[in-house]
C-alpha cells in the first residue's frame, strides 16, 4: 500500500498535500464534541452517492415521479438507497443543530472565525432548502399538501408574496412546473452552492483552526497544541462515523421507506411535516388569517438574519458560559421556544390507530389470506384491488357485502367469495374500518421462496400478461394451468375480449406456447373436433367451408379467404378466360363461400359484366331474373331493384289479389297491390310496354283524364265484364248515390224500364242482382207467365205499387174491356 501511495505521490504531489492539510496540531481540549461537523460531512457524501444512484431511476413528471419510486423499491439495493437516503437528512437535520448549539456554547463564532459562522448558518439554510425541494419528489400526498402549505405562507407575505410564489412554483398551483423546478433546485443547484460553501468552510477551518474550549479571543496563543489532527481527531471522527452509519443501515434496514398514496389534487390530505420544522408550522398557526405570514415568514426570518449577525453584535471576549449571561439566555430563550413548539405540534401528527384485540386478530386473517397479494394499504400491497387507505370510507354492511359476495357490486370482480365464519367476518370488518388515509401495510414474516423480482414491480397484476407473453416457460416453472383459472374464470384477460375467437387462431399460431399457459390442448379440440385443422385440411377446407360457413365465420372474417386466394386460387379461377366466364358460373359455383356481396361492386362499378352489356337488357333483365338465368343476388341487394322500381321486385305473390287499401279520394276502394302501385307511383311502362295493361284489362290503363266524366259508361254499358275484373258494384254505388249518370234524366223512372229490357246485366253492374225487385215488390222484368198470374199481385187500388210504371185508365183497358172485373 506504501509502495502505490507513494507512485501516486510521485506523480501528483496529492498524498503530500493530503497529509500536510490533515497533519496539524489541535489545542488541548479537543475531543468528541469537535467530531460533528466531520461526521456531519460524511453524511453529505452518503446524501450524495445515494442521491446520483436514485436519480438514475428518477423521472421528474407527474405522471411517473410516484411510480419511478416504487420501481426504486424494487430495484436491487434500490429499497436500501431510498431508505438510506430518507435517514440520512433526519440525522444531518438533527447533527446541523447539534452542532450550531455546540459552537454557540464553546463561543467558536468569535473573533476571528465571524465567516467560519455565517458561513455555517448558510449551510444550514441550504440544508433546510433541500429537505424543502426533496419531500415533493416523491409526489405522494404528504409530499404534495405539505408544499401546498409551504408555498401558502410564501404567498401571504404583503407586496412581494404573490411574486414570491409564482417564482418559485412556476404556475398557480403546485403542477408539473413546480415539480420540474423543485428537482432541478434539489439535484443541479443547491449541491453546487453546498460544494462551494462547504470547501470554503472547511478550508476555513483548517486556516483558522478549531477553537480551544472555554477560552477567552485574546487567549488562543498560549494554550497547548499536543495533539495532531490526523491520527489522533481523524481516529474519533471514523469511531462516529462507523457507529452512525451502523445506525442509519439499522433504521433503514428495520423501519425501511414508506409513502404516503400519489398526489392527488382533488383529495385534500392531512398532510404533516417533517419533525425538525414542527416549531415552523406551529409558529405559523399562532397567527391565524391574513397575520399568518408573521409566524410563517416574518418570525423565522429575523430570526436567521440574527443568527448570521451573532458574530458582529456579541463583541464579549469571554467563552466561558458564566461570562456571557445574556447571549446565553437569548440562546436558551430560542431553544426552549423551539423545543416546547414542536411539542406542542406533536399531537397534531396522526400516528398509527393502535388495534383493539378483535382488530389485530382481523388483520392477522387480512394477512393469513393473502388479501394484500391484491388490495394495498397506501401504496404497500398490490394493486388489482382497491387500495383500503384511500378508497373511501365503507359501512359495516357494505364491507360484509363485499366479503360475502363480491361481484355484488362489480360483476368482473376477481376477489373469491369469504368461506369465514361469523366471528371472523366481524373481526376482518373491524380491521378494515379501522385503517386511516395514514396506516401503512402490516409487514408480514417471509414464507417459502421470495418472490421473483419481476413480480415485486409496481402495477404487475395489470402488467404481467407481457411477462406471460414474453417467457411463458417461466411462469409454468412456478404456476400449473389451473392457477390463472383461479381469477379469469370471472374475468377473461384484455386480449380476450373485442372478436377473440376471430383472431385467436393467429395468436396461437405465433406462440403456441403462450395459449399453453392457461390452457389445455384439450380445450382446443373441444370446438375444434368437427373441422379438424389437420395436415391435410388445406385440400379439405374448400367442401367444409360449404357446409360449415357459419362455423367457420366463428374465428374467421369473410375477408379471410382473400389472404391465401390472391397468390392461390381455386381451381375454377385458374382458367385463363376466367374473368370472361365467371358471370355464368355462378350458376354451378357458390361465390358466397369466398367472397362477400360488395366483392363485385369493386369491378362492376366501371365494369359490367357481359350479361349486363347487350343493348335491350333493361327491357329483358326482368324476364332473365324471373328465368333464374341471372343470380342477381350475387352482386345486388333486394333493396338495388327499388331504385328503379319503387317497389317490391318481383311482385310477390299477392300481387293481383284484391284487398282493402287506404281510400283514394272521397271514395273507399278494394284495389290489389298493384293497381295502387300502378295510380300511385305510374312506373309501370318503365318495364311493360303500353299495350301490356290492355292484355290483361281490354282497354288502355291506368284510365285517361276525364274517365269518370265521359269514358267509364259507355264501356260499362258494353263490356260490364271488363269493369267487374277490378270494380266491385258497391264501389258503382258510393259514387253514383249523389252523382248519376247522364241517362238517368228527369223522365227516367218511366223511360227505365224499356231502356232495362234486354240489359239487365248493365243495370247489375252498379245495382246488384235482383234489384228491381226492392223498388217493384216484384220479380222483374216481368217473368213469361205474368199474364196468367199478375191478377194475384195487382189492385185497382190508387195506391197500388202497378201504377208506379203503368197508367191505369190506359195500361189495363188494353186488355181488359171496362165491365171487366
Amino acid at each position: 500500500m506504501k509502495k502505490i501511495l507513494r507512485w501516486i505521490d510521485d506523480q501528483t504531489g496529492l498524498v503530500s498535500d493530503i497529509e500536510r492539510f490533515l497533519v496539524y496540531p489541535l489545542p488541548s481540549g479537543i475531543s468528541w464534541p469537535q467530531t460533528i461537523g466531520a461526521v456531519i460531512l460524511f453524511l453529505l457524501v452518503i446524501q450524495f452517492v445515494t442521491g446520483i444512484f436514485l436519480a438514475l431511476y428518477y423521472a421528474p413528471t407527474p405522471d411517473h415521479a410516484y411510480d419511478s419510486i416504487q420501481f426504486i423499491r424494487s430495484v436491487y439495493w434500490g429499497r436500501v438507497a431510498l431508505s438510506l437516503h430518507h435517514y440520512t437528512t433526519d440525522a444531518i437535520a438533527f447533527l446541523v443543530g447539534v452542532h450550531i448549539l455546540r459552537v454557540f456554547l464553546w463561543g467558536a463564532y468569535k473573533k476571528p472565525r465571524q465567516i467560519v459562522w455565517v458561513i455555517g448558518i448558510l449551510l444550514l439554510t441550504i440544508t433546510m432548502a433541500f429537505t424543502i425541494t426533496g419531500s415533493l419528489l416523491p409526489w405522494d400526498q404528504n409530499g404534495y399538501w405539505a408544499t401546498t402549505i409551504r408555498m401558502s405562507l410564501a404567498g401571504s407575505l404583503p407586496i412581494v408574496g404573490h411574486w414570491l410564489k409564482a417564482a418559485i412554483l412556476g404556475e398557480p398551483t403546485v403542477g408539473t412546473l413546480t415539480l420540474t423546478r423543485f428537482y432541478a433546485i434539489h439535484v443541479f443547484f443547491l449541491p453546487t452552492i453546498l460544494v462551494i460553501l462547504l470547501v470554503f468552510h472547511v478550508f476555513q477551518v483548517r486556516v483558522k483552526g478549531i477553537t480551544p474550549p472555554w477560552r477567552q479571543v485574546d487567549d488562543e496563543q498560549n494554550v497547548e497544541k499536543p495533539l495532531l489532527f490526523h491520527p489522533d481527531h481523524t481516529v474519533k471522527i471514523m469511531i462516529c462515523c462507523a457507529v452512525l452509519f451502523v445506525i442509519l443501515m439499522l433504521a433503514t434496514l428495520i423501519l425501511g421507506f414508506h409513502l404516503t398514496p400519489p398526489a392527488n389534487p382533488n383529495l385534500t390530505y392531512p398532510a404533516h411535516t417533517d419533525w425538525y420544522f414542527l416549531y415552523l408550522f406551529e409558529l405559523a398557526h399562532l397567527f391565524t388569517g391574513k397575520w399568518e405570514f408573521i409566524g410563517g415568514m416574518v418570525i423565522p426570518g429575523i430570526t436567521l438574519l440574527a443568527f448570521i449577525l451573532v458574530p458582529y453584535l456579541d463583541h464579549n471576549p469571554e467563552r466561558k458560559l458564566a461570562r456571557r449571561p445574556i447571549s446565553i439566555f437569548l440562546a436558551g430563550s430560542v431553544f426552549v421556544a423551539v423545543t416546547a413548539l414542536s411539542l406542542r405540534s406533536l399531537p397534531t401528527i396522526e400516528s398509527a390507530p393502535k388495534l383493539t384485540p378483535l382488530q389485530q386478530e382481523g388483520q392477522k386473517l387480512f394477512l393469513d389470506l393473502h388479501c394484500q397479494a391484491c388490495h394495498g394499504i397506501n401504496g404497500g400491497g398490490g394493486t388489482a384491488g382497491p387500495d383500503l387507505a384511500t378508497g373511501g370510507k365503507l359501512t359495516k354492511k357494505t364491507i360484509e357485502e363485499v366479503l360475502l359476495n363480491p361481484t355484488r357490486f362489480n360483476p368482473r370482480s376477481i376477489m373469491p367469495p369469504s368461506q369465514l365464519n361469523q366471528h371472523e367476518i366481524v373481526a376482518m370488518v373491524s380491521f378494515i374500518q379501522s385503517i386511516r388515509p395514514t396506516s401503512t401495510m402490516p409487514s408480514t414474516p417471509q414464507i417459502g421462496p421470495p418472490e421473483p423480482q419481476s413480480h415485486l414491480e409496481e402495477g404487475f397484476m395489470l402488467n404481467h400478461r407481457f411477462e406471460v407473453m414474453k417467457d411463458p416457460q417461466s411462469c409454468a416453472e412456478c404456476h400449473q394451468p389451473r392457477f390463472c383459472q383461479a381469477c379469469h374464470r370471472n374475468r377473461k384477460p384484455n386480449s380476450h375480449l373485442h372478436h377473440w375467437l376471430r383472431f385467436h387462431a393467429g395468436a396461437s399460431a405465433v406462440n403456441p406456447k403462450f395459449c399453453l399457459v392457461c390452457h389445455s390442448r384439450q380445450q382446443c379440440d373441444q370446438c375444434h373436433r368437427k373441422l379438424l385443422h389437420g395436415p391435410y385440411w388445406l385440400r379439405m377446407h374448400r367442401n367444409a367451408a360449404i357446409k360449415n360457413k357459419a362455423t367457420c365465420y366463428r374465428c374467421h372474417t369473410p375477408t379471410f379467404c382473400r389472404t391465401c386466394h390472391h397468390g392461390a386460387r381455386p381451381p375454377s379461377h385458374q382458367q385463363a378466360n376466367f374473368l370472361q366466364i365467371h358471370g355464368k358460373l355462378t350458376a354451378t359455383h357458390k361465390c358466397t363461400v369466398c367472397h362477400t356481396p360488395d366483392f363485385c361492386v369493386e369491378c362492376h362499378q366501371g365494369a359490367r359484366p357481359v350479361s349486363h352489356r347487350a343493348p335491350d337488357f333493361m327491357k329483358r333483365h326482368g324476364k332473365l331474373a324471373l328465368s333464374g338465368t341471372l343470380r342477381c343476388s350475387t352482386c345486388h341487394k333486394p333493396s338495388f331493384c327499388q331504385t328503379c322500381h319503387r317497389t317490391n321486385m318481383p311482385h310477390p305473390a299477392d300481387w293481383l289479389n284484391r284487398k282493402v287499401l287506404p281510400p283514394i279520394g272521397p271514395v273507399k276502394t278494394a284495389q290489389s297491390p298493384h293497381s295502387a302501385a300502378a295510380m300511385q307511383s305510374p312506373v309501370c311502362a318503365n318495364c311493360h310496354v303500353q299495350n301490356f295493361c290492355v292484355n290483361c284489362h281490354g282497354i288502355a290503363m291506368p284510365h285517361p283524364a276525364g274517365w269518370m266524366q265521359s269514358g267509364h259508361e259507355p264501356i260499362a254499358l258494353q263490356s260490364p265484364s271488363l269493369c267487374k275484373r277490378c270494380h266491385r258494384p258497391s264501389e258503382c254505388m258510393a259514387c253514383h248515390q249523389t252523382h248519376k249518370p247522364a241517362s238517368h234524366d228527369a223522365n227516367w223512372p218511366k223511360t227505365h224500364p224499356t231502356a232495362a229490357k234486354g240489359q239487365e246485366k248493365v243495370c247489375a253492374i252498379c245495382h246488384g242482382q235482383n234489384s228491381c225487385d226492392r223498388c217493384h215488390q216484384t220479380p222483374m222484368p216481368h217473368p213469361a207467365d205474368w199474364s196468367m198470374t199478375h191478377a194475384k199481385v195487382a189492385s185497382f187500388k190508387a195506391n197500388s205499387f202497378c201504377f208506379k210504371c203503368h197508367d191505369r185508365q190506359k195500361f189495363c183497358s188494353m186488355c181488359h174491356s171496362k165491365t171487366s172485373p
